[in-house]
């Protein structure tokens, strides 16, 4: 049978935000939701998805947003002087130029500390560690050594091209960023790459969410996430779905199909 998974990003990020990513999976097509743990709404997020049924929780780390659980000054690479995160457009600006400003170690370190929290918020392991976009280099190593050790699937975040997961090949869709966008076309191309290439899964990435005064202020994605509520919890992205026979399918899926 033909496969599709879909995934929430951000929970955590704002209470509004929660709200729209519990709404998107208690009454709709998300069952992948990536949980940001150093925020002030992280576990707030976590009250309200623990006890959804059939749902992956991955870990969504963050280095760009809030403020470090390691002491800042054991991570100063990544910090401000106020010793919050830097900035996502910092790293980006940083790595035209050629360089990468994440130091290693300090990644590392504050990689572990969020994994955990995870483990000490949720008590359970992750379904999977991925990161929140930064380029980085040494912030993808780091993601991936962390996830090695503890022996955690590590889901790249590159969305430009077709990645691997536990042995299956994945195609990222994200088009949240889009000035066009259209959710309802988006979930479309998912599903007619699923009928195209049946042995690649296509990986449709929401950003869903209501909107409060804390992500207007904090987040350059701020009206698309509404529009990921409507598409996920409607009856067209549904019918759309079920008329392509295709699977719903869970992270943690594809690790006991690996295993098996």
């Amino acid at each position: 049978m033909k496969k599709i998974i879909v995934r929430a990003d951000d929970l955590g990020y704002s209470c509004a935000v929660n709200y729209g990513i519990y709404e998107a999976t208690h009454r709709g097509i998300v069952n992948n939701v990536s949980l940001m743990v150093n925020l002030p709404f992280s576990e707030h997020g976590w009250e309200l998805l623990k006890n959804e049924p059939d749902t992956d929780v991955g870990l969504h780390v963050v280095i760009c947003a809030g403020k470090p659980l390691s002491d800042p000054k054991l991570v100063s690479s990544l910090v401000q002087e106020d010793g919050s995160f830097k900035r996502s457009q910092v790293y980006h600006d940083a790595f035209e130029q050629g360089k990468d400003i994440v130091d290693y170690e300090d990644a590392v370190r504050e990689v572990e500390a969020q994994y955990e929290c995870f483990v000490e918020m949720t008590k359970r392991e992750p379904d999977y560690l991925a990161g929140h976009t930064v380029l980085s280099l040494n912030f993808i190593r780091a993601l991936r050594d962390v996830a090695s050790e503890h022996q955690i699937p590590y889901l790249s975040f590159d969305v430009e091209h077709e990645v691997e997961f536990q042995g299956q090949k994945l195609t990222p869709f994200m088009e949240n960023f889009s000035l066009d966008y259209d959710p309802v076309a988006t979930l479309a191309h998912v599903l007619s790459a699923a009928d195209k290439r049946p042995h690649v899964i296509p990986e449709l990435i929401l950003h869903s969410g209501f909107l409060d005064q804390f992500i207007l202020q904090h987040s350059h994605l701020v009206y698309p996430r509404t529009l990921d509520v409507e598409m996920a919890t409607s009856g067209q992205a549904i019918e759309m779905i079920e008329r392509h026979d295709v699977q719903l399918v869970r992270y943690s899926e594809l690790v006991d199909s690996a295993k098996a």
